[in-house]
This record gives structure tokens, C-alpha cells and sequence, in this order.
């Protein structure tokens, strides 16, 4: 039954930025758990962290912060991975960047 998890709509969007315009934190999860680009930019050059932001949603905020952070730990040659009793460290782990980078 599965999909593609970085498909995109008619403005570019994937399905985490449609999840982080609603604020549904455990479908963003499934999706970064899956393989989801956290940082693709839209057609209006928003990514899921634009949307979350602007609309305030504090946890899923905080998630995809966490997630670019690590990337931008790895790209500085530093990685540090998450913390095994995160409830975030699967979905950091198996995400992916916009270049097709993952941290595994």
C-alpha cells in the first residue's frame, strides 16, 4: 500500500510540507522515518520548517530543527548522532536532504 513519501503537488510541495502545515507531528515523524527530504523547498521557497514556524507549532518546530541541525553537524564534519531514547532519532536518522544526503 505505500507511497512515495517526497511526491510532489501541483506548488512543489511534499507530503511533510503538507503534514507541517497542519501540525500532524506523528505523520511528519512516519515520513521523515521513511525517507522524507526535511529541507525541499517549495515553489514558494518555504520548506516544512518555513510552514511549522510561521504557523507556531512548537513540537513539530523543534523536530525539524533537531533534524537540520544534525545535518548541519554532519556538513561541518562533526556528526553527533541523536540520542537513542529521542523520540525523534528514527525519523532524524532515515530523513533525507533536498541532495539526497542521509545521516546513516
Amino acid at each position: 500500500y505505500g507511497g512515495w513519501v517526497n511526491v510532489l503537488n501541483a506548488a512543489r510541495e511534499t507530503p511533510l510540507h503538507m503534514a507541517a502545515d497542519r501540525n500532524y507531528v506523528q505523520c511528519c515523524r512516519l515520513l521523515l522515518e521513511n525517507g522524507a527530504v526535511y529541507n525541499w523547498r517549495c515553489t514558494t521557497h518555504e520548506t516544512p520548517l518555513d510552514k511549522a514556524k510561521q504557523r507556531e507549532f512548537t513540537e513539530l518546530v523543534e523536530l525539524l530543527r533537531e533534524v537540520d541541525t544534525h545535518f548541519r553537524l554532519l556538513a561541518a564534519g562533526t556528526p553527533i548522532l541523536p540520542s537513542i531514547e529521542s523520540d525523534n532519532c528514527r525519523a532524524i536518522l532515515k530523513c533525507r536532504r533536498c541532495d539526497g544526503c542521509s545521516l546513516m
